[in-house]
C-alpha cells in the first residue's frame, strides 16, 4: 500500500502505518508523510466506534512533530486529539497526550503550559496506576525545572 493510499484507507491500517514508523529501523518517514495523513484525517468523518483509534493515530503524528522539532505542528495536531479525548474514560492513551503536550510547550520554551501538560499526565498516571509513565512523567518535570532555571 502507498502512502497516498493509505490516506483513504480504513483507520485500523493507518494506525498500524503511524506506529511502525517508530518501531522499524530508521529512517523514520519524512515529517511531511505525517503532516500529509494528518490533513487526511481531520479531512474525514470520523466514526463514533473509533475515537480511540483517531486518537493513537494523532499521537504518533504529534510525536513525530516533537522529534522534528516542530512544536507548533504537534499542538495543532493535539487539539483535535483533546476533543476526541473528551468522550474516552482515562487511559494511557490520554495520558501519552498530555505528556507529549508537556514536550511540545518546553519546545516553544512555555514553562507553564509544559508544567501544567506534565502534571495532568503525571496525575492521570498515578491514577491508572501506570508506575513506570508515572516516573518518566516526573523525570519530564524535573527536566523542565532544570531546563528552565528552577531547579
Amino acid at each position: 500500500m502507498t502512502t497516498s493510499s493509505l490516506f483513504e484507507g480504513p483507520l485500523p491500517a493507518i494506525v498500524e502505518f503511524l506506529e511502525n514508523a517508530f518501531l522499524q529501523p530508521r529512517p523514520v518517514p519524512p515529517l511531511q508523510v505525517f503532516l500529509d495523513v494528518r490533513a487526511a484525517l481531520f479531512a474525514r468523518e470520523m466514526p463514533d466506534e473509533d475515537p480511540e483509534l483517531m486518537l493513537r493515530a494523532l499521537i504518533q503524528i504529534a510525536r513525530a512533530c516533537f522529534y522534528a522539532a516542530q512544536p507548533r505542528e504537534g499542538l495543532i495536531t493535539l487539539e483535535r486529539a483533546e476533543q476526541i479525548m473528551a468522550r474516552l474514560p482515562d487511559s494511557d492513551w490520554k495520558r501519552q497526550v498530555f505528556n507529549i503536550k508537556g514536550g511540545l510547550n518546553s519546545n516553544l520554551g512555555d514553562f507553564s503550559r509544559a508544567f501544567d501538560s506534565y502534571l495532568q499526565a503525571a496525575v492521570m498516571a498515578r491514577q491508572l496506576e501506570l508506575r513506570d509513565a508515572q516516573a518518566r512523567t516526573l523525570g519530564n518535570i524535573a527536566a523542565l525545572f532544570s531546563a528552565f532555571g528552577g531547579y
